[in-house]
């Protein structure tokens, strides 16, 4: 597997003197091999300065038709940013990716790119604490979706979400399916109405049981998205679930979302400052040797470490998230160990294809893709 790293920095001269944090925004680019493409991405460091300390992270998504420069163009979050001690990532969605994984389009997977590719990159390049404690997603339009689906289906990962504006409810767009080409990555709605459901927020959340801290946040002149954020928001009271409901005025546009950025930057802060969150680095890691099951090497050796006394377990999944092969689940695990996987599933060899390796410990999770070759 191939991860290519190029870096541009973009200083944005914040020191407040000699011995301050000096906080910048980089601009980097790496290759996805999930999507067989140059991926980029910016990323907020309140302190470039390798000082050891570490920071929850913050992903923040981009709206429908946009790329990840959009947040930095349209928005005052380079100012917002300096208010707070987290560090924020404005990722690439595709422009029309809509942060999910196509069923009807093997080219496209947001979802996975952002969770098996994304999140694990950044966590080893640069000092973001671990665990959903110190990890949140939020966006806006198509980007509110991405992020409450992902929180709904990734609660080991994102402790809180929040949305401007999101499209919570995708069966209700049909007539968008064009402009918004999601007709391209779910199928035409009249012909795959089962596509639009298990990726709208409104049905996700009836099959979860996840509880992320929420903030739902709409204009009341949006014509796109209040229906949706409305229904939403009567799902999550019928449900009992907690979360925080904002309605106020305004349309689907930039205006709008730069001036409620702040409030969810705020929500955010709060959430990481009550949360539980190590703020060292964990001393464990994780090694994925770069050969993998194929005709010529009939296995591959993973392997861990910890200096501190964790349950660390190890799963293999296939790409429609089922448990193909746990590998490892032991409590109390301390110094190195590994364990092989031979290509086989539960009750069999696995087909070729793409797989997800999770490796979780009481500290942290990862998320690494490989591929099967048969």
């Amino acid at each position: 597997m191939k991860f290519l790293f190029t870096r541009i920095l973009l200083y944005v001269g914040l020191v407040a003197g000699v011995g301050a944090a000096q906080a910048e925004w980089r601009l980097e680019s790496h290759f996805s091999a999930l999507l067989a493409k140059e991926k980029a991405f910016y990323i907020y460091l309140p302190d470039s300065t390798n000082s050891g300390k570490t920071y929850p992270v913050l992903y923040l998504l981009h709206g429908v038709g946009g790329d990840y420069g959009d947040w930095l163009e349209a928005s005052h979050v380079r100012e917002q940013a300096q208010q707070h001690e987290m560090i924020i990532v404005l990722p690439d969605g595709g422009g029309f990716g809509w942060y999910l994984d196509s069923p009807v389009d093997s080219t496209s997977l947001y979802a996975s790119y952002l969770v098996a590719e994304l999140i694990p990159l950044i966590e080893s390049r640069f000092p973001v604490a671990s665990g959903p404690a110190a990890r949140a997603i939020s966006g806006l339009s198509m980007g509110g979706h991405g992020a409450v689906a992902l929180a709904l289906q990734h609660p080991d990962l994102f402790g809180a979400a929040s949305s401007l504006s999101g499209i919570l409810d995708l069966t209700l767009h049909g007539g968008m399916g064009d402009a918004w080409q999601l007709n391209s990555i779910l199928g035409a709605y009249q012909q795959f109405p089962e596509h639009w459901r298990l990726n709208s927020c409104c049905d996700l959340v009836l099959a979860s049981a996840a509880r992320p801290a929420l903030f739902i946040d709409c204009g009341l002149d949006d014509a796109f998205a209040l229906v949706d954020n409305r229904k939403f928001n009567r799902l999550l009271d019928s449900l009992n679930i907690p979360h925080r409901y904002e309605e106020n005025p305004g349309a689907h546009n930039w205006t709008y979302w730069d001036e409620r950025l702040g409030a969810h930057l705020q929500f955010f802060a709060a959430f990481f400052s009550t949360a539980r969150i190590a703020r060292t680095r964990t001393a464990e890691s994780f090694r994925l040797p770069a050969c993998y099951p194929n005709p010529f090497n009939q296995a591959v050796t993973l392997v861990w470490s910890t200096e501190t006394a964790a349950r660390v377990s190890i799963e293999i999944y296939d790409s429609a998230g089922r448990l193909v092969r746990r590998l490892l689940n032991e409590a109390d695990c301390r110094g190195q160990g590994q364990v092989v996987w031979d290509g086989a599933a539960a009750h069999g060899p696995a087909a070729s294809g793409v797989y997800y390796i999770r490796w979780l410990t009481d500290h942290q999770a990862r998320i690494m893709p490989v591929t099967l070759i048969r």
